[in-house]
């Protein structure tokens, strides 16, 4: 039985393509995957044969002084919640809420946060994906990574990769 799967994604092509190849795979399966996403990714979602709509915030990819602020390690990721995020939070709300109507399931990405709450309110199951293993909290959520070679050192150290916060603790 064929599923319309809505995946909300928001970011670079790193965040934006991972969620083109699990179009693709739906799609493949029988399923109508529809990639919720910025503009600037619209051509790219179509050429891939896969239905688009569009949920911001849209930015401009050739504003490098904001490349610079989003990717600078110490205020980077305020930047993206803050000044990037929040304040289109409600316009955001209701295009994912018009690319959700009749939907089946709603997959989200870590930054996407309209997602729990327009699927709850359209009672639909929704999925939140994590792309980047630093998002896990080691040893109490993920099983495997008990075994890591790095989660030893993190844990000793209370310290992750790049000096990553006191998030990379382990008791």
């Amino acid at each position: 039985m064929s599923k319309r799967i809505v995946i909300n994604c928001w970011g670079s092509h790193g965040d934006f393509f991972p969620y083109v190849g699990l179009a693709l795979a739906l799609k493949a399966r029988g399923h109508t995957p529809v990639v919720a996403t910025a503009d600037i990714y619209r051509q790219e979602v179509e050429l891939a044969g896969v239905e688009y709509a569009h949920v911001g915030p849209d930015l401009d990819p050739n504003d490098k002084t904001l490349y610079d602020r989003v990717m600078d390690q110490t205020r980077g990721s305020e930047v993206i919640i803050s000044e990037l995020l929040m304040p289109k939070l409600e316009e955001t709300h209701a295009e994912l809420t018009a690319a959700a109507a009749g939907a089946d399931l709603i997959v989200g990405h870590p930054l996407t946060v309209s997602v729990p709450l327009v699927a709850e309110r359209a009672n639909v199951p929704w999925v939140s994906t994590v792309l980047a293993p630093m998002l896990f909290s080691l040893r109490r959520t993920c099983p495997c990574c008990r075994r890591h070679p790095c989660s030893d050192a993190w844990a000793g150290s209370g310290r992750g990769p790049r000096g990553a916060s006191s998030a990379w603790r382990t008791e």
